[in-house]
């Protein structure tokens, strides 16, 4: 029963790590998208870039947060609520 319990555990956490890789993804392509914007109106805003790589560095975190939840959900404690 407990086995169970841990197997059911280790599936939501790869759930909600798939879903931190999408999310993540969407992020990290903000920049590029934002780049290629830039380049098509012939002018970078600077200020406005430096948002969007805040962006894509967040990405970045949530990204490989959401792999660690996928590859090895046993590491995590605590409540899966909380994740």
């Amino acid at each position: 029963m407990v086995s169970a319990m841990f197997q059911e555990r280790a599936a939501t956490l790869r759930g909600i790590g798939i879903k931190k890789i999408v999310i993540g993804s969407a992020l990290l392509a903000v920049p590029v998208v934002a780049y290629l914007i830039f380049v098509r109106l012939g002018e970078i805003l600077v200020e406005t870039f430096l948002f969007t790589l805040i962006a894509g560095a967040c990405g970045l975190w949530i990204f490989i947060g959401g792999w660690n939840l996928l590859l090895a959900p046993k590491s995590r404690s605590g409540d899966v609520a909380d994740q």
